[in-house]
């Protein structure tokens, strides 16, 4: 056999691992999508830094910097701890999020992501929270957004989805054109039902996530990898985000810098 045929061989296996790794990219989440991308990777100062093109910088207001599920993260007291930011770039037809949370407690609600809207009879745009009706423990899910009247009844509640001081990874998806809501824990579509089809009434206003404005309703426990997406993320997405987080799942790019890697990013 020639030598030309033994160098052929690595040639044909270096081909095949770019095309492997060029397939496995291909089903990257477009960071385009998102509107706010929070790393909480700081680990000191007032500002939650936003990756997405949007510039979302959180203002945090009583919180403390700690180890969080991949590097930093915030632990929130459940009173007036707050990271909040002005809506910009929110669409009014699907709301996703996503995020990694441990529970101190379950005596009030914990809000993952509150939405303020302008406009209309509900202040509620979009709400995405732990609940129980007739609670505590308030260990269930709740998710909802204003209705096409603009009034809040696009909601969902299901029951006890979470233990205490574990860490879960939580995900909804508020599909308003498509009428549809999903919510993910731990990977696992936990619910998907039909809803009211149509858009999000109202003006997005300010997006906080841990505490409800003026309503003592709040996150007792810590949080990290916060993001939320103008997409229907689908089942698949939010695995891929679970175990390979916002750097592996999407070209995670902060302002200014190069895309790192999720090793550079989280360690």
């Amino acid at each position: 056999m020639s030598r030309t045929k033994y160098r052929v061989r690595p040639l044909l296996a270096c081909t095949a691992l770019l095309f492997g790794i060029m397939a496995a990219q291909s089903h990257a989440i477009n960071l385009d999508d998102a509107f706010v991308v929070w790393l909480l990777d700081e680990g000191s100062g007032d500002v939650a830094v936003d990756s997405s093109p949007m510039g979302n910088d959180g203002a945090i207001t009583g919180a403390d910097w700690v180890t969080g599920k991949f590097g930093g993260g915030l632990q929130l007291d459940g009173n007036d701890t707050v990271v909040n930011v002005a809506a910009s770039g929110v669409g009014n037809e699907v709301i996703s999020q996503v995020l990694w949370a441990k529970f101190d407690d379950f005596d009030v609600e914990h809000m993952f992501g509150y939405i303020a809207s302008q406009d209309t009879a509900s202040a509620r745009y979009f709400y995405f929270s732990t609940w129980i009706n007739g609670g505590p423990p308030h260990d269930g899910v709740h998710m909802g957004s204003t209705n096409a009247g603009g009034a809040w009844g696009r909601a969902l509640a299901i029951p006890k989805q979470f233990d205490e001081d574990v860490w879960h990874h939580i995900a909804g998806v508020n599909d308003a054109v498509g009428g549809a809501q999903q919510v993910y824990v731990d990977g696992t579509l936990v619910h998907d039902a039909p809803f009211e089809a149509g858009e999000i009434v109202g003006t997005p206003d300010v997006l906080s996530v841990g505490t409800v404005p003026n309503e003592g309703k709040g996150i007792h426990g810590t949080i990290d990898e916060v993001a939320f997406f103008n997409i229907a993320l689908t089942e698949g997405d939010v695995q891929d985000l679970m175990n390979e987080g916002m750097a592996g799942a999407a070209a995670v790019q902060p302002r200014g810098k190069l895309p790192l890697t999720w090793s550079s990013l989280k360690r």
